[in-house]
């Protein structure tokens, strides 16, 4: 994962039923970074860039969306 940020603000309509929410920069292991979302940041203590996570695909409004989810370090 390579950076996150939290928002507090809908900045769109259609996100104001979603608030707080991250925006997630995750850099695959092939190289292409995505703009996603991290499932797992409530209640996380500790760094959150440079973690590596693993892809989760959720159901959101009908659709199959990938998401990733923070992995502890071992």
């Amino acid at each position: 994962m390579v950076s996150w940020v939290v928002y507090h603000i809908a900045y769109h309509e259609a996100f104001k039923g979603s608030l707080p929410y991250n925006v997630a920069i995750v850099e695959l292991a092939e190289g292409p970074r995505m703009v996603t979302n991290l499932t797992n940041l409530e209640g996380w203590d500790g760094p959150v860039a440079d973690r590596p996570c693993e892809l989760v695909i959720e159901e959101d409004l009908g659709r199959r969306i990938p998401r990733f989810r923070l992995l502890a370090e071992s």
